[in-house]
């Protein structure tokens, strides 16, 4: 099997390379621009990412908030009137 790939590899022929080739790739990667983001799209995604985590903080106090007014009021009907039935008395 490994005989066969390296008959095959000994096959391939050279290939003429256009003049300058080398130079020109050199030349395109030269003044190639950096890929950046655009200044509006990260402001705007910043801008979004704040809001979301600000209305996630408010959603999340308000039920914090309301749960314990719900416990209070729980805890108020059941200790409305002063009995020992946990005490045996």
């Amino acid at each position: 099997m490994r005989n066969r790939q390296i008959d095959i590899l000994k096959r391939i022929s050279k290939v003429k390379v256009p003049p300058f080739l080398l130079t020109n790739i050199e030349a395109k990667l030269v003044t190639q621009k950096p890929n950046r983001i655009n200044i509006n799209w990260s402001i705007g995604g910043s801008l979004a990412f704040s809001l979301i985590l600000l209305l996630n903080i408010i959603v999340i106090k308000n039920k914090i908030n309301n749960n314990k007014a719900q416990i209070e009021i729980i805890g108020d009907k059941f200790y409305s009137s002063p009995n020992n039935i946990l005490y045996n008395e």
